[in-house]
């Protein structure tokens, strides 16, 4: 009977330190899904002005994903990544958004994305190129992971080799989401504050 409770009490306790995370250790990283009625809340930084700019998706399916923007607060239409924007694409669309626009882009263009190849290449290859600039695949730096709500976004990180331009995607394989990005050709900086 005394070798059952303590094997009982070792068991329990053996479960109890295994089940504890270790000093240091990270939280699984948080992967919002890419949904209708998603909000996303950015904020612009160009030519040193705070521009805010928010996202609610509208549609996503295999052809497209759209969102309704409403951008500075009352410019308000809709931007459209289509399957072949999101296939095809390689550069950044950064042209101002217009009142009552439906942004439909180039092929070779995404907005407020990145391609699917692009995505592809950086986790399988370790770099890829994108708005005429090779970018290389490195961990997120300590100190500027992503967080929303307290919880680190599932991001993907990459820079070009001097440093100056610097992206956040998430690490959705379907939606490569931008969460930040910095450096821009264009002269925007585009970070994401908010998810709900």
């Amino acid at each position: 009977m005394k070798t059952g409770v303590f094997s009982l009490i070792f068991a329990f306790t053996a479960l109890l330190t295994f089940a504890q995370p270790k000093a240091g250790s990270k939280t699984a990283n948080f992967k919002p899904g890419l949904k209708s009625g998603l909000v996303l809340e950015y904020e612009i930084l160009s030519q040193g002005q705070e521009i805010p700019l928010s996202m609610t998706i509208s549609t996503v399916s295999d052809a497209e994903i759209i969102f309704d923007f409403d951008f500075m607060g009352g410019t308000t239409g809709k931007f459209v990544n289509t399957k072949a924007n999101l296939e095809k694409g390689s550069f950044f669309n950064w042209d101002q958004p217009v009142a009552g626009e439906e942004r439909r882009i180039a092929e070779d263009q995404t907005l407020a994305m990145v391609s699917r190849p692009f995505l592809k290449d950086l986790l399988t290859k370790k770099k890829a190129k994108y708005d005429g600039m090779d970018f290389i695949f490195k961990p997120v730096p300590k100190g500027e992971e992503i967080i929303i709500d307290g919880k680190t976004v599932d991001a993907v990180f990459a820079e070009t080799e001097s440093g100056a331009t610097r992206l956040w995607v998430l690490n959705d394989q379907k939606y490569p989401l931008i969460l930040k990005i910095t450096g821009t050709s264009a002269g925007i900086d585009m970070t994401i504050k908010n998810i709900k």
